[in-house]
């Protein structure tokens, strides 16, 4: 945040890997928002509570207005900020995500780095797929962590049985990005798996907006040229060893 006037939300942190400087890594694919307005006051309100609950010597409320003044610049786009972590029980962000699901009529298009989900996100998609929701699974094909990558790959091996469709990114893909129906897009710090719903501390931007979710369907279709696809029976066709390795992993799933 930046004087209370801009913010950023999304994949990239600082390091040079995210600016595809890592070659082991290379392409990297990422997504970032910069928001402006009244959802601004709400990243530093998180920002400002996270500093509050870690530090020896916590903010007044007067200096906390100080740090969060009115925005100068109000948008026309309906932006809802969603935070959570372990010093919350409401699981407030995978609540909001598992509604998005559940409600969505036509499609489901889903960017994320690691896929390790617990049962409801599973039954969300089982449910909306079999009722005809065209659900889309975008995945890295290259891993910065060989372990929780193959158990990545075992719970997109459940999901194809479910009709989803599963595309393996030809670089790393580190984006968390969900778009609903082309009306709703979630973009943040948030993977979809069981650390980022319970565990860590994580903050997305709900965007209600027909042109801006329309704008996230159109980088999805767009980097689906630039995928694998998983579909039909071309993910069966890979080698028994690697099967092997999808159901090892996935015993120790929970602990990643």
């Amino acid at each position: 945040m930046i004087d209370g006037l801009v913010g950023y939300v999304g994949g990239m942190n600082i390091g040079e890997e995210y600016l595809g400087k890592n070659k082991k890594l290379s392409p990297w694919r990422d997504t970032h928002l910069r928001l402006t307005g009244s959802s601004v006051t709400f990243l530093e309100e998180r920002f400002l509570l996270d500093w509050a609950s870690v530090g020896d010597d916590p903010l007044r409320t007067d200096e906390m207005r100080a740090f969060m003044p009115p925005p100068l610049v109000r948008g026309n786009l309906g932006v809802q900020i969603v935070s959570s972590g372990p010093d919350s029980m409401a699981s407030t962000l995978k609540n909001g995500l598992l509604k998005m699901i559940h409600t969505a009529r036509r499609n489901v298009f889903i960017q994320t780095p690691y896929f390790i989900p617990d049962d409801s996100f599973l039954d969300a998609m089982r449910i909306a797929a079999s009722s005809g929701v065209d659900i889309r699974l975008m995945l890295p094909g290259l891993s910065d962590n060989r372990f929780v990558h193959t158990a990545t790959y075992s719970y997109a091996r459940q999901v194809l049985s479910y009709g989803v469709k599963v595309y393996s990114y030809n670089g790393f893909l580190h984006a968390k990005s969900i778009v609903f129906d082309r009306a709703i897009a979630s973009i943040g710090t948030a993977n979809v798996d069981c650390r980022s719903f319970s565990l860590n501390f994580e903050i997305n931007a709900f965007i209600y907006d027909v042109g801006f979710a329309t704008r996230c369907e159109d980088i999805f279709m767009h980097d689906i040229g630039n995928c694998v696809d998983l579909n039909g029976d071309r993910f069966s066709r890979r080698s028994p060893i690697t099967h092997g390795a999808y159901s090892i992993t996935r015993l120790f799933a929970p602990l990643m």
